[in-house]
Order: C-alpha cells, then structure tokens, then sequence
C-alpha cells in the first residue's frame, strides 16, 4: 500500500472525525437504553445519577441520544481506524519489494528464473517499469461483501463476480494493462470498490473502470448514481480518469468497443 494514499486516507478519516467530535458536543449528557417488552419498547436515560423512565412525550430526547449513540460509534470505529493505518504509516517499508525482487537479479540465482517464473512478483510483470510492479504487488484488502458471488476464474488468477468481468479483466490482461480487481478507495470518509482500479502503463495515472451490469433495474441506476456523484465529487469523472460499461439483461456487454476505447486510452500497451 503507497504511503502517500494511507497518509491520504488517514487524513481524509481525521478530517470526518474532527466532525464527529464537534458535532459530540452539542449533544445532551447521558446514554440512552432501551428495553422491549410484549412488542413494546421503553426508553430510559442513563448518567451519573443512576436510570430514569423516558416517556414518549420526551421523544426528541431519546431521538437526540440515539444520535449521539450513533456517533460515538462512529467515533470509535474511524478512531480504530486511524490507529491502525498509522501504525502501518510508521512500519512500512517504502523499498519492501525491492527485498525480494533482487533476488529475481542477483547474478547468483538470475539464471535459475525462466521467462515463465516471472509470475512469482505478479500476474503481469513490467521489466522496464519497476513502478509498476511496486504497485501490482501492494498488498490490500479485497472487497468482503458477498464472497459467495465470486465464482469465476481471470487469465490474471482473479476471481471475479460475473462473466462480463471475466471478459474485461481477460482484455485488460491481454493488452498487458496493469490492474487491481476489487480495491478499496476511501472517498469522504466512506469506502468503495471499484470493479478495476488500472495505472496507465504510459504516464502511470491511476484509472477506474466500473461495469453497469443491471442497467435496467432501476433500483441498481440509483445507487450508482450516488456513487457516481461522490466520484465525481473528488475528481473521478467519466472518460477522464473514469471508464463506465453497461448490460442489461437483453444487452450484453460490448467488449468490442471497450477494447477500443483501451487502445484509444492506454494505446498498445500489449506490444
């Protein structure tokens, strides 16, 4: 993982916790425990001067301490959070591959490693851009939602969720255009997965490719829709740093003209 986007990262969860705090503040004293009983559920207000009854004339009270018990959670998880990328900030080491790579050129073992062992640092190896295999090799957390739906197997190795992404990621890997399946990218505090997150094999510039699979479920529109303003938000922006395909479930993907917009972008990276 670069240090630059973890310091990135940390900073954008300290800028959304100084937020939480702040808005802390204002909140009334005490904790608010409820109870449920026959279908029925009572409120009662916890502070140091022990448990009192909250009737339901009181509501806007218990409504502003389940607010608060919502942001005191919030709290603790972006606080963890925090925590644990700067202890990695401080713990990284910038040259890690370097460690292990040198082997791949130390003239006592160089002759060992055929072409074919090359996949030992990675699904595509770029010998003339060790940049690039830096970043390859990042290790970062795939995307925990719903593993069950990957069931389908990349020329990469990947396992992806569908075949229409098991034909991009075979185009991407056959134009030799490195990228990431499924990597997390942190936008105002909150954290999304990309389908593939691509680095330009020309000028190194990160891109993202997201494929619309449900386009005729209006449902699915509108939730990519948000997504799509957050992107937007933060300088993700369609066929600028942004590639977008669609489906529907009478209109397959056009791999077609997805392999032609790659050769417009990225050019013939395969050769």
């Amino acid at each position: 993982m670069n240090l630059l986007y973890v310091n990135r990262q940390i900073s954008q969860l300290q800028s959304t916790l100084n937020e939480v705090n702040k808005e802390l503040q204002s909140m009334p004293p005490g904790k608010l425990i409820s109870t449920k009983n026959n279908k029925k559920t009572k409120w009662y207000i916890h502070t140091d001067a022990g448990t009192s009854y909250l009737p339901k004339s009181n509501i806007n009270l218990a409504k502003a301490l389940a607010k608060k018990r919502y942001l005191s959670t919030k709290k603790e998880v972006l606080t963890n959070e925090i925590k644990a990328l700067t202890y990695y900030s401080k713990h990284h080491k910038d040259n890690y591959q370097l460690i292990y790579d040198g082997i791949l050129t130390d003239t006592r073992y160089a002759s060992l490693f055929s072409s074919e062992n090359t996949n030992i640092i990675g699904n595509n190896y770029f010998p003339d851009n060790p940049h690039i295999n830096a970043w390859l090799n990042e290790p970062y957390i795939h995307n925990p939602n719903h593993p069950e739906n990957l069931a389908h197997k990349t020329l990469s190795g990947n396992i992806v969720r569908s075949k229409s992404e098991v034909l991009i990621a075979n185009l991407l890997t056959q134009r030799n255009i490195p990228f990431k399946y499924e990597c997390p990218l942190y936008l105002n505090g909150q954290c999304f997965y990309p389908d593939f997150t691509i680095m330009n094999p020309i000028d190194c510039k990160i891109w993202y490719l997201e494929h619309l699979g449900m386009m005729d479920n209006p449902q699915y529109v509108s939730g990519f829709t948000k997504k799509l303003q957050t992107y937007c938000s933060n300088d993700i922006i369609p066929d600028h740093n942004l590639i977008l395909t669609y489906e529907t479930s009478h209109m397959p993907l056009d791999i077609n003209a997805l392999d032609t917009k790659l050769s417009y972008i990225f050019g013939n990276a395969n050769n």
